[in-house]
Formats: C-alpha cells, structure tokens, sequence
C-alpha cells in the first residue's frame, strides 16, 4: 500500500517529471499531476487555492528552469522565480499544512574545482545563476521545512523529452556536428533510477539532502563517444573547451559522491554506463524523433 493517498507532482511533463511520474504510478501512488496554467510554483495565491482544492499529503517539486544560458540572463525573472522563488513558496506551504515535500537539486551549486566527487558536506560555491538558485533554494527548503528531501542529482539522460544522448544520436543520424566538453566531468544519472531511489527515500521517510546520481563519472566527450558507439553511428564528435561549450561559466567537476546513501539506506547505484545501455535499447529510437530545437549545452542541463 502506498505511503502516501494523494502525491502532487510539479513538472510531471519535465524530462525528470515523466520518470517519477511514471514509478510513483507504477507503485500505485494516486498523483495529482497540475498542468503549467493550472499552478504556478511562483504564484502564492494560485498554489495556495490549489492545495486546498486537492489536499495533497506529499509534494513532490519537480519544475525547473534547466537551461544554464536562459538563468544568465539577468532581464529574464522567469528563472529565478522559478528555481530560487518557487521552491520556498512550496516549502512554506508544506510547512503550514505538516506534509513532506520533496525539491530536486544539482551539481551545478558547486565551483568544479574539488580534485574528487563532492559530498553533502561540501559547502555550495556556485559560479553562475543556475547554481545560485538552486543553492539558495537548497538552503531556504531545508531550513523551511523540517520534512523536506532534497535530492542533488547530475546529467540526466531518460525517456520523453530531449537529453544530451538523445540529442548527441539525432546529430549523428542527420549528420550534424556534435560539441562536446572533454574537461567537464559529470555524474551522468539515468532518469528511471534516479526516480526509483526518490521513490525508495519517500517511503523510508527520509528528510534532509541526499545525492543520487548513478557510479562513476565521464565527461561530456566521452559520454557522447559512448552514446555513438552504442547506436552505432559514427558522428562528427568536435571536442570543445568549457568556455566554448557554453557562455555561462561552468563548472569542470560536476562529480557527486553517493557515500551518505549508501550508509544510511544500503541503496548501490548502478554505473550510468550500464544504465545508458538500458536507455539506449528501451526508449533511445523515439526519441531521436523528439523535435526540441536546442544545442547541446541546453540539453546538458540540469
């Protein structure tokens, strides 16, 4: 039986909503699942009417402005609304009526300059206004509200909406060049089992901040190289530095280390590259045919 009789999910229609919509579906959570029009995170009133029109018992926020570049622009609110506003308006309201809300984070709150993967521990460094956001929502969730989760993740590639490997194949297969970072580093994390472990942490009653991204750690080149081989294509793959890459300044070492869940909940992450596999077979060929026009740093978001 579910932990949980009514569960909202926000941006159930994100690349990382369609995961956790799908597994809390498939564990027969009944999900409340708002379109954009219908609750705007940044909206008090509008959340506030909302909540008492469906009476959740969890929340779990999964909306975001992802693209590094569209968070840079400074006359441009809509991402800071959204990724530094939103999550505190929902942590307030979780607050006030005792349920647990569950908020998403990223490696992009650290500077990329740690020699190893970064721990909970770590204190935040951002170097741009994607990881200020998510840093500053970090803080204000979990000093907010006492039953929050915070789920720090990295790279995500999964089914539904264009990723970085989807993007890479549909490159390949038109006969575009493919950039690519070699000096960053990342966690790269498979949707599906970054939502069953979410889902694992939910039903434990788990609070505070946790990683959760799959093993080992490649970057952005070699990600894409893999991605090639596993389809079969051979693809223009131009390597590109960071400054290059993208305007914004990005951090060379998006590396998280998953030590705290292991030894709080015996939870052993697959490595990405047997998870990339996974994807590759089940869900890779639809969606290549997605149609999202956007370059590879849009899609190497978070």
């Amino acid at each position: 039986m579910p932990k949980y009789k009514n569960v909202l999910v926000i941006g159930s229609r994100g690349l990382l909503g369609t995961a956790v919509t799908r597994v809390l579906s498939d564990r027969r959570y009944r999900l409340i699942l708002p379109e954009n029009e219908d609750m705007d995170v940044t909206d008090q009133e509008q959340v506030l009417e909302f909540l008492r029109h469906h009476w959740p018992d969890l929340i779990v926020n999964c909306s975001g402005v992802t693209d590094i570049e569209e968070n840079e622009d400074e006359k441009d609110i809509w991402p800071e609304l959204v990724n530094r506003y939103g999550p505190l308006v929902l942590a307030g309201f979780c607050t006030d009526l005792g349920i647990p809300l569950v908020h998403f984070s990223s490696s992009f709150v650290f500077d990329g300059e740690k020699s190893g993967p970064y721990t909970e521990d770590d204190p935040p460094s951002p170097v741009n206004r994607y990881g200020l956001f998510k840093a500053e929502a970090d803080e204000a969730v979990l000093s907010e509200c006492p039953r929050a989760l915070v789920v720090r993740t990295s790279c995500l590639f999964g089914p539904g909406r264009t990723n970085y490997a989807s993007l890479v194949a549909r490159k390949a297969q038109v006969g575009e060049p493919i950039e690519a970072p070699p000096d960053v580093v990342v966690s790269a994390t498979y949707t599906f089992d970054l939502a069953e472990v979410t889902a694992d942490l939910i039903e434990s009653g788990a609070t505070g901040l946790y990683h959760v991204v799959n093993a080992g750690s490649v970057s952005y080149y070699d990600l894409a190289a893999r991605v090639l081989e596993l389809v079969g294509l051979e693809g223009e793959l131009v390597p590109v530095p960071a400054e290059i890459f993208r305007k914004a300044k990005t951090p060379l070492n998006l590396v998280l280390s998953t030590a705290k869940i292991e030894r709080d909940f015996g939870v052993a992450m697959r490595h990405w590259d047997e998870a990339l596999q996974e994807y590759v077979r089940d869900y890779l060929h639809s969606d290549i045919l997605l149609s999202d026009d956007i370059t590879e740093a849009e899609a190497a978001g978070e």
